[in-house]
């Protein structure tokens, strides 16, 4: 029925979410069963907001459609994160605060868990009304939304960066979740980012999705997409800039902040995925193209073996050569050139096709650090690009058997 209401109106009434499903909230504590753990609300302005997505065709979680029709000008969102995923025609049924002043409510839904499982609705619905008090607009009320997303992360994952636009001082914040389930497709990642920008919705939208392609899309944890990847942006205007409308210096700036503050939470995700020791990070240059590259450095932080050799320390440089053989990325062995790098050091370990012979500990001490780069020189063009992953720990395995007990 709201799916009917948007398409026929462009609008949900207030009234209708009430019946149906709509809070007005920013964030809701992923444990409500515990009335008494942080929670957050906060209130928005009307803006522009836009809105990337999990591109899975067969299993979407209905509220990604939901929120992809959606998406025009708002005044609050809630992000629930509970026992739960809406999928395959599920609904929740929560009640409206009536805090939120504007009778013309538009609802972004987020939530990330077990999937196909229930909502307990009297439990979220009393979560709900319990946090309307507690609505704040300050940075400790910021990180405390950040850390309500949590689920099996082990940091809470936030960034605010500054920049001028038009002669005013812009700001642009995000936060981002997911620490399992991590194989992005457009990007159980969420990811959230505001700003006070005054920015044409067509052109924040070509901005955003143009970003996570070499930001959130270039991350890996464990190769399952998840059937909420969502990562949304809203722009209040509140700024006082004059609108961007066109590409430019202002839209440059604004890009650049974008491009800075995803690429960070996206390495952040990496590094924390579930039983994670370490970011895996590889670089890949001078391959035939872009697109190649991408592939070539995706497949490598992807290759259970190669995450596999980061944790144990094992300068087994076969294995990323063999995941990007099996990449789909054709190119010639004999034109690369392959490095280990970390703070601990340089190691070139494979030449121009040919294996070479290599300081053992010195490669075993730069595959410690916490941060581990395998570097790629193709040799065959101008395509560069960077993928970030994790090493794959025992620690994974537990935290995945025992996800639901």
């Amino acid at each position: 029925r709201i799916l009917q209401a948007v398409r026929k109106r462009g609008e949900v009434k207030a009234e209708e979410l009430a019946q149906l499903c709509g809070v007005s909230l920013m964030t809701v504590r992923r444990d409500l069963t515990a009335l008494d753990r942080e929670h957050l609300l906060a209130r928005t302005h009307g803006g522009a907001v836009s809105m990337e997505y999990a591109h899975q065709k067969l299993s979407r979680d209905d509220w990604v459609s939901y929120c992809r029709e959606c998406i025009s000008r708002y005044a609050a969102r809630f992000l629930e994160n509970d026992e739960t995923i809406f999928i395959n025609g599920s609904r929740t049924a929560l009640d409206v605060l009536k805090f939120a002043g504007d009778k013309r409510l538009t609802v972004y839904t987020n939530n990330c868990a077990a999937i196909g499982m229930q909502l307990p609705v009297d439990k979220l619905a009393a979560g709900v009304k319990a946090m309307a008090p507690e609505l704040a607009d300050s940075k400790e009320a910021g990180t405390a939304a950040s850390k309500a997303i949590m689920t099996t992360d082990t940091i809470n994952k936030e960034i605010a960066v500054t920049f001028e636009a038009g002669g005013r001082k812009i700001t642009l914040g995000g936060m981002s979740k997911g620490s399992g389930m991590i194989h992005p497709n457009m990007c159980t990642m969420l990811g959230f980012l505001t700003t006070d920008l005054a920015i044409d919705k067509a052109l924040l939208q070509e901005a955003l999705s143009s970003v996570i392609k070499d930001t959130f899309n270039m991350i890996t944890v464990d190769g399952d997409t998840s059937t909420n990847d969502t990562l949304l942006i809203m722009a209040n205007g509140l700024a006082g800039n004059e609108k961007i409308t066109g590409k430019g210096e202002d839209y440059d700036a604004f890009y650049s902040a974008l491009e800075y503050v995803c690429t960070t939470l996206a390495k952040t995700m990496a590094g924390d995925g579930e039983g994670a020791t370490k970011l895996f990070e590889c670089k890949v240059v001078n391959a035939k193209t872009k697109d190649d590259a991408r592939i070539l450095s995706r497949a490598v932080v992807g290759s259970n073996l190669s995450k596999a050799a980061i944790y144990g320390c094992d300068a087994n440089f076969g294995r990323f050569l063999c995941a990007m053989g099996y990449s789909g990325s054709s190119f010639d062995q004999n034109d690369v050139e392959l490095f280990f790098e970390s703070a601990a050091g340089r190691l070139q370990v494979f030449d121009h096709g040919v294996p070479l012979n290599f300081d053992e500990e010195l490669a075993v001490k730069i595959m410690k650090e916490q941060e581990v780069t395998v570097f790629v020189d193709m040799h065959e063009g101008t395509g560069s690009a960077t993928a970030w992953g994790c090493d794959l720990t025992y620690d994974y395995v537990k935290i995945n058997a025992d996800y639901r007990s």
